[in-house]
């Protein structure tokens, strides 16, 4: 496998879990693409059907992007949401 081939690390039912999903990565300097957005947007009944939104990233990150989205999400006291 080359090393900017895509790789699936993941499956949402729900667009906004795959788009979060894909912002924690790039916050950790991770490119990756959503696989069928569109469709999930206009028509999320067909996501079931299709086994979701697929999430990508080059074959190089697979092990680090699996342990970025296994890994607790920590929020700083700067983003006003912490007691």
């Amino acid at each position: 496998m080359e090393p900017n081939e895509p790789v699936e690390i993941g499956r949402f039912l729900d667009l906004r879990q795959a788009e979060f999903a894909l912002s924690v990565l790039e916050g950790s300097g991770i490119a990756g693409f959503l696989d069928q957005p569109f469709t999930a947007s206009i028509a999320p009944h067909y996501m079931f059907g299709s086994g979701g939104v697929r999430l990508f990233v080059r074959a190089e990150d697979e092990q680090r992007a699996i342990l970025v989205l296994q890994s607790p999400q920590e929020s700083s006291d700067e983003d006003g949401l912490t007691e």
